[in-house]
C-alpha cells in the first residue's frame, strides 16, 4: 500500500485536479475519490449511470474492480473520469 498523487478531471470539464490515491483503491474508489473536487460534479450527477474512469487519450476505461497498482498508474498520471451511459451516447463516439 502505498498513497500516490493522480491528475484527473471529469469528462469536458476543462479544470484539472490532484488526488491522492491508495494504489489499493479499486477504480471505483478512484472515482470517488476523485469526483469530490470536481466542480461540476455535484450538478451534473447522473446516478443512473457509472462514472468510470481511463487514461487521458484511451478509449476503453479501466475494470471497475482493477487497483491503481494493476492498472500501472504511477505518480502524477492524467486520468479522465466519465459517465459511461453519457459517453457511449455522445455525437463523437459514434462511427
Amino acid at each position: 500500500m502505498a498513497q500516490i498523487p493522480i491528475v484527473h478531471n471529469l469528462h469536458q470539464e476543462f479544470v484539472l485536479y490532484v488526488s491522492i490515491v491508495d494504489t489499493e483503491h479499486t477504480m471505483d474508489e478512484v472515482c470517488r475519490t476523485a469526483a469530490r473536487l470536481s466542480i461540476g460534479f455535484e450538478k451534473n450527477q447522473k446516478p443512473d449511470a457509472p462514472l468510470r474512469v481511463r487514461k487521458v487519450g484511451a478509449e476503453k476505461p479501466f475494470p471497475r474492480d482493477m487497483t491503481v497498482a494493476e492498472a500501472g498508474i504511477t505518480p502524477m498520471t492524467s486520468l479522465e473520469l466519465f459517465y459511461e451511459a453519457a459517453e457511449a451516447a455522445s455525437p463523437e463516439s459514434r462511427p
